[in-house]
């Protein structure tokens, strides 16, 4: 028989099927399973189950069982054996990404083994935190502090505003005043996130977590710059080995990545090969946004491994000592997890509508969802929700533009580089009416002649620190178009544009791209008609937009799309919790 290939396949999935015809013998059913796999791979998973896999086939009109091909040919292996594919019995993979996720899995592992922490760190701890306000959430940020002590790998997953940067901050200077106290050298710090934009908003959350810290131990953590991981790996270029790898392990005790929810596969296994043993890694970020861009779900992967806020009784006592007085003891149960999950927000009260409705859709609650925009109560203050319905392309556009109005009015690089966080439109895709590059298009024909545009950057360029994210504005001169780009402690960086690696406009972008940025209120467009039922709507790409605004949403669409999105739960699929388990016994 021959099998037919769907449309979407690319040609590297083409050519992979042929290839495993041609080196291996595999069967015209085996090599279309194969491209199946490929090409899902390119949209996140990690591997395919055999049951996902026989019902695409079937789709195809492919009726052949895939089970005893698995078993029987050359180009499918059982875990660690050298064979394009790795079968494990329940998902297919190629073998690199099989690889990859089991050093994954093996590094987490060995990394989440319990220590055997110093009791006088209890005591150490209290000196910092002791004279601190009590608040509910006092003991578990204190867990949040003390966990380093027990572990060489520690997550701490939360939405904006959980005091994931407060827990940090004081986390980082216990570690210093310990050090000091032993005698030991101060331990070296690296801080970074996926992309620039994450990285500086990551330094500036910190300056200010510091702020309630004593001089001393204010002025070195200020003082730490964060980069984009692929600086700090040494990455330059998707095909380049990075610097620092497990030959030559990257020079520090700490690490702290912002912005977890991004890491991919890919990087990840970069990371924990480039890390010593004896270096401490820090994971932040929340667990319920989306995944990254490239193939991998490594920080939900953890949540759902790692049971969240799960404490031993010697590690409650010891939190119990450094806590102030009167701080509400942690629930004991369990063996110590290194795993942090914080709810509380400090930046929304209980009933602010954007705090609300976020919850909501974390809770996949539509009809919750709809109330909060229905409520006339909620217009009050600076928080809000609202759903606007689409009337006409010249509407939407001049309703658009006004939110820009702020930008459009500055005269000056730094006062338009500042005003690139009051507000930003966000769409669930690039292409389509209103995608964001027919939105940037049109837009960049409506903005003031000499004014400034804000630039995003697309491509990874260490050789002038400019990274995939980084935000910027361009203005037309005389002397032809300049970029500006936000440089800490000083005035902005100016470049010429023809210099810029690859760069597009930004008065919109995708929900993705996003991702480590917060805006004052931002506007979301969902589509209409049948693409309001998209699969690619779904309740993390709806969360991540809706806590980008600091203020107020402005959701564009029908509510049919926004009810579909709040339904619709879309998890990659992944073989890295499978494998931890097993390799965990």
């Amino acid at each position: 028989m021959t099998a037919q290939e769907p449309a979407d396949f690319s040609p590297v999935d083409v050519e992979l099927g042929r290839f495993l015809t041609r080196r291996f013998g595999a069967s015209p059913v085996l090599a279309l399973a194969a491209q199946l796999v490929n090409s899902r791979y390119r949209q996140g998973d990690t591997g395919v189950a055999l049951e996902e896999l026989q019902a695409e086939l079937a789709s195809l009109e492919v009726r052949e069982e895939l089970l005893p091909l698995l078993n029987s040919s050359a180009a499918v292996g059982r875990p660690n054996q050298r064979r394009p594919l790795t079968w494990d019995g329940e998902n297919l993979a190629l073998t690199r990404v099989w690889a990859q996720e089991a050093r994954v899995a093996e590094q987490i592992l060995r990394r989440s083994r319990l220590l055997t922490p110093d009791p006088r760190v209890a005591e150490i701890a209290r000196e910092i935190l002791g004279n601190g306000t009590v608040t509910q959430g006092t003991a578990l940020q204190t867990a949040g502090v003390l966990l380093p002590f027990f572990f060489r790998l520690t997550v701490i997953s939360g939405g904006p505003g959980t005091g994931k940067t407060t827990i940090l901050a004081k986390l980082l200077a216990l570690q210093i005043v310990y050090a000091q106290q032993e005698n030991k050298p101060l331990p070296r710090i690296a801080l970074a996130a996926p992309t620039g934009k994450a990285a500086q908003r990551m330094g500036d959350a910190l300056k200010k977590a510091c702020e309630n810290l004593p001089e001393a131990l204010r002025s070195p953590l200020q003082e730490l710059s964060p980069k984009t991981l692929h600086r700090l790996l040494g990455l330059k270029g998707p095909l380049s080995p990075p610097r620092w790898n497990a030959e030559r392990g990257l020079e520090a005790d700490f690490v702290v990545i912002d912005e977890a929810s991004m890491l991919d596969l890919t990087l990840m296994d970069h990371l924990l090969s480039a890390l010593n043993p004896e270096t401490h890694l820090v994971l932040l970020g929340d667990r319920d946004q989306l995944p990254s861009v490239d193939p991998g779900r490594l920080l939900a992967d953890l949540g759902d491994y790692f049971l969240a806020n799960q404490f031993s009784p010697d590690f409650c006592r010891l939190v119990a000592q450094a806590c102030p007085p009167g701080a509400v003891p942690l629930p004991q149960g369990g063996e110590l997890s290194p795993l942090l999950s914080l709810s509380h927000s400090y930046r929304f009260d209980a009933g602010q509508p954007l705090g609300r409705f976020a919850r909501a859709v974390q809770r996949g609650n539509a009809q919750e969802c709809r109330e909060i925009l229905g409520d006339p109560d909620g217009d009050t203050g600076k928080s809000r929700v609202e759903l606007r319905a689409y009337s006409s392309d010249q509407h939407l556009l001049k309703s658009l533009a006004k939110g820009w109005e702020k930008f459009a009015q500055t005269q000056t690089p730094e006062e338009a580089l500042a005003a690139l966080s009051s507000f930003m439109i966000l769409c669930p895709s690039n292409e389509g009416p209103r995608g964001q590059a027919s939105l940037n298009q049109a837009l960049i024909k409506a903005s003031r002649r000499g004014g400034f545009w804000p630039v995003l950057i697309t491509e990874n360029s260490p050789e002038k620190n400019l990274f995939n994210g980084d935000l910027g504005v361009i203005q037309e001169t005389q002397n032809g178009e300049r970029a500006y780009f936000l440089q800490a402690g000083g005035p902005p960086r100016v470049l010429l544009r023809h210099q810029l690696p690859g760069h597009v406009p930004a008065f919109a972008m995708t929900v993705h791209k996003s991702q480590g940025s917060e805006f004052d209120r931002i506007a979301l467009l969902l589509p209409e008609g049948e693409s309001a039922y998209s699969e690619t709507l779904g309740r993390e790409l709806l969360y991540t937009a809706v806590t980008r605004a600091r203020f107020q949403v402005e959701i564009w669409g029908p509510f049919q799309a926004l009810e579909n999105a709040v339904g619709r739960h879309t998890p990659r699929r992944s073989g890295l919790v499978k494998l931890l388990q097993k390799s965990s016994g």
